[in-house]
């Protein structure tokens, strides 16, 4: 079962919706992700990766994202600040998201 997003359902053999959810069912399809990571010039903010399936033609791209360290269950120490955007009780933790370079990361996910 996966996301009814184009990101999910292009290029599995065949998917088929699932009634009242905004998910597909994809038989005999197992997804796997390959993580690219990337220094966070600015310049590369709109880097994207285009993955194309060579027997068929279909191709899609993948978009960077930045990492970021959250808790919700008070699990990962000290270095938490309240983050209004996240679900209440969350907290970004500013130690492990700052104690390094941050890099952008692509994860083209593919059957």
């Amino acid at each position: 079962m996966v996301s009814d997003d184009p990101l999910m359902t292009t290029f599995p053999p065949e998917c088929y919706p699932m009634k009242g959810a905004c998910a597909q069912y994809c038989p005999d399809t197992c997804f796997r992700g390959i993580n690219f990571a990337i220094p966070a010039a600015e310049e590369l903010r709109d880097l994207k990766a285009e993955v194309l399936d060579i027997d068929t033609g279909k191709k899609l791209n993948f978009f960077t994202y930045w990492e970021n360290v959250t808790d919700c269950d008070g699990t990962l120490g000290d270095g938490q600040i309240a983050n209004a955007t996240l679900n209440p009780g969350c907290f970004e933790v500013e130690y492990d998201n700052t104690i390094y370079q941050r890099r952008r990361y692509i994860t083209p996910i593919m059957p």
